[in-house]
């Protein structure tokens, strides 16, 4: 094992998740952010509190990461 293990719905029936996606450089990251938060808050199951957030972790060799 190389990395910690962090199991965030030990104590709760709440799931997060984190889903990487990566756009081009070229692309309007504000637009990109908006789009993945809407897209996420359309699902159903998806909690409103508190709400989802879409985060710039790196700028990749070829993409943004988010």
């Amino acid at each position: 094992m190389t990395q910690n293990i962090e199991n965030l719905s030990y104590d709760d029936t709440n799931l997060r998740l984190d889903i990487p996606l990566g756009i081009a450089y070229e692309s309007d990251l504000s637009q990109a952010k908006t789009l993945a938060i809407c897209a996420a808050a359309s699902i159903e199951r998806i909690l409103k509190i508190p709400e989802p957030k879409c985060l710039v972790m790196e700028y990749g060799d070829s993409a943004v990461n988010l």
